[in-house]
């Protein structure tokens, strides 16, 4: 939660942190997309990629200039997603 609270702007797109809870059970995730998104799983693993199409978010979203950066003058690129994203969307 501390990365989406104090550390949002300062990430890249694609960037990707995580930590094992307390209990060691659970990985608790924080993936830079057009926002930062948080995911708890106990099955994924952090570093499995997958190849996704992904369209350019408008100029007027939030985060676009971030994104934007990756994008650059493509509507749609193909770039690596985190498989649990990919399993979530």
């Amino acid at each position: 939660m501390n990365v989406k609270l104090y550390h949002t702007n300062d990430l890249q797109w694609g960037e990707l942190y995580y930590d094992v809870s307390d209990n060691k059970t659970v990985l608790q995730f924080a993936w830079k997309d057009a926002q930062v998104v948080l995911f708890a799983s106990t099955v994924a693993r952090p570093e499995e990629t997958v190849e996704r199409e992904r369209k350019r978010p408008a100029k007027t979203s939030t985060n676009a200039k971030c994104t934007r950066l990756v994008f650059r003058d493509l509507a749609v690129k193909v770039l690596s997603i985190p498989v649990f994203i990919n399993l979530y969307s």
